[in-house]
C-alpha cells in the first residue's frame, strides 16, 4: 500500500474564475496550519488499490495487512491492498489456526512461499502458537519475522557466546583494548552491546562453568555509568568484585566483551 503518493485538489480564486487541478506528488506531503481542522485531507474514498492514499478509517481496520482465513502450517494469505511480491516491511497480522506440527510459511498473493522465524534461522513451529491469536508478522527480503507470541522465545546465543542465564549471553573472550567509544561501536556493529557492570559480575562468579576467559586480570569497559561525570566504570583488574571508573572522553583504553540479550 503506497501512501506517499497524494491526490490534492487546489483551488486558486483568479479574479471571478475558481482554477481547480489535480496534481500528484511522489514525495510526503506536510500540512500546515494553526489548527488540527486546517491540518487534514479530506475526501478519501475509502482504499483498495496498491496506488491509493489510505484513509483514516482504511488504515484504522487494517483490511490492507489482516489475514483471518489461513488453515494449517502453509498460510495462504490474499491482500487486494498489495500488489507484486513483498517488500522489506511489509507488516501482516495473522490469526493463526489450528495447532499443526511443522514448519510455518506464508504465500502473499501467490508470492512466496517465505518462512517464518522466530530468530535469526530459527523456524516458527504450527505447536508454538494459540489457535485464535494474532501473529504479528514483517517482511525481512526473504522470510517474515514473527513479532509476537503467547510465550517469549529466547533466542539462542551467537557464536562465541554463552548464555548466563534467560535474559543475555555473553562473549567468552575478550576484545582487543580500545578506547570506550570504540568498544561500544564494535559490539553494536556485530548487533549487540557493552555488558552492564551487573551482567559482567554475575558472569565472572560463574567463568569456571561458562569457560569464560581472562575475566580477571584486565579492565574491562562495561556500558554502565559511574558517579563522575562522563566516567563509565570498568571491572575485572583483581577479582570479579573489583570496579573502578575511567573518563569515557579520555584517550583511554581496555579490553571489552559483549552482551547480547535474549
Amino acid at each position: 500500500m503506497k501512501t506517499p503518493s497524494t491526490l490534492i485538489v487546489i483551488a486558486q480564486a483568479l479574479c471571478a474564475f475558481a482554477l481547480q487541478a489535480q496534481v500528484r506528488v511522489d514525495r510526503p506531503v506536510e500540512l500546515v496550519g494553526s489548527s488540527g481542522t486546517q491540518r487534514q485531507v479530506l475526501g478519501l474514498a475509502p482504499a483498495s488499490d496498491p496506488g491509493d492514499a489510505l484513509d483514516a478509517a482504511t488504515e484504522q481496520g487494517g483490511g490492507h495487512r489482516f489475514a483471518t482465513t489461513v488453515t494449517g502450517i502453509q498460510w495462504n494469505v490474499q491482500l487486494p491492498g498489495l500488489s507484486g511480491e513483498p517488500s522489506a516491511g511489509t507488516e501482516l497480522n495473522v490469526r493463526t489456526p489450528t495447532i499443526a506440527p511443522g514448519d510455518v510459511s506464508v504465500t502473499v498473493n501467490g508470492f512466496g512461499p517465505y518462512a517464518v522465524e522466530i530468530s535469526p534461522g530459527v523456524p516458527l513451529l504450527g505447536d508454538q502458537l494459540t489457535e485464535g491469536t494474532m501473529a504479528s508478522l514483517v517482511f525481512e527480503g526473504n522470510h517474515f519475522q514473527l513479532l509476537n507470541g503467547p510465550t517469549h522465545v529466547r533466542r539462542t546465543c551467537p557464536a562465541g557466546m554463552v548464555a548466563v542465564g534467560d535474559q543475555f549471553c555473553i562473549e567468552q573472550t575478550e576484545r582487543e583494548m580500545t578506547d570506550f567509544f570504540t568498544a561500544a561501536v564494535n559490539c553494536a556493529m556485530d548487533n549487540r552491546r557493552l555488558c552492564t557492570w551487573g551482567e559482567w559480575a554475575a558472569a565472572c562468579t560463574r567463568r569456571v562453568e561458562l569457560d569464560l576467559y581472562t575475566m580477571v586480570g584486565n579492565w574491562e569497559w562495561t556500558n554502565s555509568s559511574a558517579n563522575e561525570d562522563q566516567s563509565v566504570r570498568v571491572v575485572g583488574y583483581l577479582s570479579c568484585t573489583t570496579g573502578g571508573t575511567r573518563l569515557a572522553t579520555d584517550a583511554e583504553f581496555a579490553v571489552s566483551r559483549c552482551c547480547y540479550s535474549r
